[in-house]
């Protein structure tokens, strides 16, 4: 159970547009039917562009059992469904308001994009991390100290204002700035 709550605890913080790295198994829906894909790599999670760009995408759901008994539809209420909008009861709530009960329903993937195969999928929330960044890069380029500080300031403004996009950021790669040096 603590396991649970551990991944519906991280299923809070992976609200909109995340930048993660990804180690595991993620998969998408074709034909009815998940396609496992292994990913080791950077993938930006963002539920609201994936749907987006996959419009017709269907996420994996459980079912009525194949065979239905009166104490299966006496359980799940098979006979009480009413698709009706009247019935449908609005269960928003505030992150600080879940309890554990909430917590241990969370969804245990998330819709995003994996750099390192160009797909779409879902990952399980479980194989998320943060992205490990090389800190002492800076320290191994060869300049001197005053262009250096320049370059260091431009890059981390375009990184605090640009929205990523679905470029090329596989490990050891990014789409990155560009900068000509005389």
């Amino acid at each position: 159970m603590d396991g649970l709550l551990r991944c519906g605890k991280k299923f809070t913080t992976l609200m909109g547009i995340q930048h993660c790295d990804f180690k595991g198994a993620a998969f998408r829906m074709e034909k009815g039917e998940p396609r496992p894909v292994h990913v080791m790599g950077r993938v930006t999670i963002d539920a609201a562009f994936f749907r987006q760009s996959n419009p017709g995408y269907t996420r994996s759901s459980v079912d009525r059992p194949a065979r239905e008994t009166s104490s299966w539809e006496d359980l799940w209420c098979f006979n009480d469904v009413n698709d009706s909008p009247e019935q449908v009861e609005n269960t928003v709530m505030a992150f600080a308001e879940m309890g554990d009960e909430d917590l241990l329903i969370c969804s245990p993937t998330v819709l995003g994009f994996s750099y390192t195969d160009k797909m779409w999928l879902e990952f399980a929330v479980g194989g998320i991390g943060d992205i490990n960044w090389n800190e002492s890069a800076i320290e191994n380029l060869v300049l001197p100290e005053g262009p250096k500080e320049a370059m260091l300031a431009l890059a981390e403004r375009r990184a605090g204002s640009a929205r990523l996009s679905t470029g090329d950021i596989t490990h050891g790669r990014t789409e990155g700035l560009n900068i000509l040096l005389q």
